[in-house]
């Protein structure tokens, strides 16, 4: 880790884009476009380098180069995605919210429908989130992901008597990219719960003023002539 955001090591085998999952230490990058993040299924993609701040999403897309695609966090998955192959970048925001309205499937979709982008040659990265040891829901959070993922068992845990779950939020996203034909191999997960190091803004430890983190994603470099514009 270095000024203060740690790296996949998947995606930091390819030159061709710069990427970081940000703690309380780490200052956003230049040239950074996030939108109002709102748990929703909604992907902007961004085409020429304006702002888009005003615009409502939880995940962003795009293909032009020395544009940084930032999400903010305080225990929800930031997930940086990467197809070497067409050379797209995406930032998503993940909650449970946003997982249950499809904010997974969107992007992927997205990315297949406006770009030709196949989900198993695209490489993921989930970064540092909430894990299952600190994050206990209700009945709503249980009932919403059973209606919506035939593989939701997997993702919880019932306590006994209380008539609460531990979710394993990070293991849900991982298995809705598996059942929208994410490689395996082509997932990485930096396994560290935001609650529990002190290092990451967490809103269950510390509550509604809480900070932020800023993961981003960008092409660093690329031959304008391969780019597809949008």
């Amino acid at each position: 880790m270095t000024s203060g955001f740690l790296y996949s090591s998947l995606l930091s085998s390819y030159k061709q884009i710069k990427h970081g999952f940000g703690t309380w230490k780490s200052a956003p990058p230049e040239n950074l476009i996030m939108a109002k993040q709102v748990h929703s299924s909604d992907v902007i993609i961004v085409g020429e380098p304006v702002l888009q701040a005003k615009k409502t999403g939880d995940a962003l897309v795009t293909n032009i180069p020395n544009i940084s695609l930032g999400v903010s966090t305080a225990d929800c998955v930031p997930l940086l995605l990467y197809d070497p192959l067409h050379h797209i970048v995406g930032a998503v925001h993940i909650g449970w919210r946003g997982a249950v309205k499809g904010i997974i499937r969107n992007t992927i979709e997205t990315l297949d429908k406006k770009f030709g982008v196949s989900p198993q040659d695209i490489l993921i990265a989930i970064g540092p989130t909430i894990a299952p040891c600190c994050y206990k829901v209700g009945k709503d959070v249980h009932s919403a992901f059973r209606k919506s993922f035939p593989w939701w068992r997997k993702a919880f845990k019932s306590l006994p008597r209380t008539g609460k779950f531990m979710i394993d939020l990070p293991l849900s996203v991982e298995l809705e990219l598996k059942a929208m034909g994410a490689k395996p191999g082509n997932i990485e997960r930096i396994n560290m719960c935001t609650s529990c190091f002190r290092q990451f803004h967490s809103y269950r430890r510390d509550g509604k003023g809480c900070g932020r983190q800023v993961s981003y994603i960008c092409i660093d470099k690329e031959d304008a002539s391969s780019i597809i514009k949008i």
